[in-house]
């Protein structure tokens, strides 16, 4: 009888996934900043666009008079990026409804989202309502193509 250890079986497939020579790219991360408040230019849907492997997305929402706004990112549907946006208080868990009294105020925000892998991508941007514990999207998705990126190292002709 032979004992196959637990590990055969992760080696193996690590292994395969290593010999196509190709690297995993990074889990994206979502940078959110606030840009001030909206001039008469600003409209309300959001725009996105690419700079190499990142994703842009400015948009305007409200924000917690005091609070921050906290930006996370879900790329497990492949082709679709998913940015959610919440309150952030401090000392107040994401979570929990704010209280009713808040006072907000209207910001112009840019997400950074990335890095992303080649590809065309639908960008859905939601806002987390902790009262309802559902996430609102108000938009239709964005549509961005992310090109093939070259390394400085790599020659040209080379992939």
């Amino acid at each position: 009888m032979v004992k196959v250890s637990r590990a055969v079986p992760l080696l193996a497939l690590m292994a395969g996934a290593c010999a196509h020579g190709a690297s995993p790219m990074p889990v994206p991360e979502a940078r959110v900043r606030v840009l001030g408040e909206p001039g008469p230019d600003h409209a309300g849907s959001p725009v996105a666009s690419v700079e190499g492997a990142l994703v842009m997305v400015r948009g305007t929402t409200r924000q917690v008079e005091g609070g921050g706004i906290y930006g996370d990112v879900d790329v497990s549907d492949p082709g679709t990026i998913r940015l959610t946006l919440y309150d952030s208080l401090p000392g107040w868990p994401l979570d929990a409804p704010l209280p009713r009294d808040i006072r907000y105020r209207t910001i112009v925000y840019q997400a950074t989202v990335g890095p992303l892998a080649p590809g065309g991508y639908d960008v859905v941007v939601g806002r987390y309502d902790p009262r309802s514990r559902l996430i609102e999207v108000r938009n239709e998705p964005l549509h961005v193509k992310v090109p093939l990126v070259r390394s400085r190292s790599q020659p040209p002709g080379e992939t």
